[in-house]
């Protein structure tokens, strides 16, 4: 289940690196000092703009900007971006707990960590097999996809309450004792200890 919802945004890192390199911090900075419209220059660092017009020529703001950094024209942004922009550069993506850690904590993905996540997604897989349908869609849609109750009562064509029912009893099911130990010794199988 997804605990934390990320907002990203992509940034022309290699203009944003020449900025941090030359003390500039803010765009409306680089704007006055570079004698660029602010807009056109939101639009090169979010990489809306185009260094290059669809004829081949340098636009006016790169050029600008090329020669206040005293850069060539493609060191201003990443290669596909030279004659293709964005059409969005913002994304909201759903995250559990141990991705967001990896992601704010870590300078890379640890891979074992995630062979952990896969395996137990697996595990759980395996232990609701032995639930109704109805169970197995609820957990799965509730607990992996990460959906409200309203968005599986929709799917199941029944009121919130009663999907809450459903994974009540599941979520009863699983906990029992021996249905526990079935799961914690598939996952000593699946992990190799």
């Amino acid at each position: 289940m997804s605990d934390y919802e990320l907002q990203i945004s992509v940034k022309n890192a290699p203009l944003l690196n020449l900025m941090r390199k030359n003390g500039i911090t803010t765009l409306s900075q680089l704007a006055e000092l570079a004698d660029v419209n602010y807009q056109q220059l939101c639009g090169l660092a979010n990489l809306k703009m185009t260094i290059y017009s669809s004829k081949g020529e340098v636009r006016l703001t790169p050029a600008k900007i090329s020669d206040f950094f005293n850069v060539m024209p493609e060191e201003l942004a990443p290669e596909p971006q030279h004659y293709t922009a964005l059409t969005k550069n913002k994304v909201a993506i759903q995250v559990n707990a141990e991705q967001m850690f990896a992601l704010t904590h870590q300078t890379e993905v640890d891979p074992v960590a995630l062979i952990g996540q896969e395996q137990m997604q697996e595990a759980i897989k395996d232990a609701i097999s032995g639930l109704t349908v109805r169970q197995q869609i609820v957990l799965t849609e509730r607990f992996l996809e990460g959906k409200t109750l309203q968005e599986v009562g929709d799917h199941l064509n029944c009121t919130t309450a009663r999907v809450r029912q459903i994974e009540q009893k599941a979520l009863r099911i699983l906990r029992h004792p021996k249905m526990s130990m079935e799961l914690h010794e598939h996952l000593q199988r699946v992990s190799g200890e």
